[in-house]
């Protein structure tokens, strides 16, 4: 598949640039959802917490130190969805907590097709994660992730499964070393590579250079504070990837959004979004992992 069009339809490169100038104007589109996140019930009416899902789609009812909170307008998933509490019960089972999107002023779920394609995209403003050690597993690994799903209606069902679902990611892994990699999960881990990406105008950027890499070093549990933002796009056939580099104008990088890359998604209706983060590996409960995201907007034509 080449990666030079996003997407495959006319009508879907139309959403795109749509969706690019919601700051500029909203008569061009229908406008179903944008989250300030403020707390109280305005967050709670729309969004659900503690949902269980790790990579391969399973409900997990372990012990976990992970919290999701809304303050300052920004939900702030943050904690350990898998701790080492001693026993390695879970070990080499991807173990996560999500919220869940489950209330569009009405609108339970989304449908796309190519006549009616949705967008969203939202503001990751904090990161924190960890890559494991060798006196642990080589393959303790984590990820802070959005979620495209099939809505199945199980919040707390132990070892329930998705049946069908999509996720962007940043991830660590201790045999990557201390720098993290981006990419989409599909039944297995398609890395987007971040060193030619695909500008609007059709140039080229390299997004791992100076001091905001987006593949950032975090060695250490270091905590990443730079903006970046995050747009997934659907038109019932391909899903689509893209990041901003510098949503707030304040680095060297244009306030725009790159495309990455795109992948075809079978299910076109009952769609729902969460956000999370997830790991695989007995980690201290002092390593938390952590992502804090603002200004959620959701468009459909």
């Amino acid at each position: 598949m080449s990666q030079s069009r996003p997407m495959n339809s006319k009508l879907s490169l139309f959403l795109l640039a749509w969706i690019g100038i919601f700051g500029l104007s909203t008569a061009f589109a229908s406008l179903y959802y944008s989250d300030g996140l403020s707390s109280g019930s305005g967050f709670s009416n729309c969004w659900d917490l503690d949902y269980r899902y790790g990579r391969e789609g399973f409900i997990v009812n372990n012990a976990s130190t992970a919290t999701q909170i809304v303050s300052d307008r920004k939900l702030n998933i943050t904690g350990m969805p898998l701790i080492n509490d001693g026993s390695y019960s879970y070990h080499m089972i991807w173990v996560g907590r999500c919220v869940k999107l489950t209330n569009l002023y009405g609108r339970r779920t989304f449908n796309a097709s190519e006549y009616e394609p949705f967008g969203f995209e939202l503001v990751r403003t904090s990161s924190r994660m960890w890559h494991g050690n060798s006196s642990g597993w080589p393959e303790d690994c984590g990820e802070v992730n959005i979620w495209l799903i099939e809505e199945n209606n199980v919040k707390e069902s132990n070892w329930h499964q998705l049946d069908n679902y999509i996720y962007f990611y940043e991830g660590m892994k201790y045999i990557w070393g201390t720098s993290s990699r981006w990419g989409y999960y599909k039944g297995a881990e398609n890395r987007c590579f971040l060193t030619n990406v695909k500008r609007p105008d059709n140039k080229k950027a390299d997004l791992t250079t100076g001091p905001y890499n987006l593949e950032y070093n975090y060695n250490g549990g270091a905590v990443n504070n730079n903006d970046v933002g995050i747009r997934i796009t659907y038109d019932g056939s391909r899903v689509g990837f893209y990041v901003n580099p510098d949503p707030s104008d304040g680095n060297a990088y244009p306030n725009e959004y790159c495309y990455l890359r795109d992948t075809s998604f079978p299910i076109t209706n009952n769609l729902r979004i969460m956000l999370g983060h997830a790991n695989n590996g007995t980690f201290p409960t002092t390593q938390t992992w952590r992502a804090v995201y603002t200004n959620i907007l959701i468009r459909t034509i």
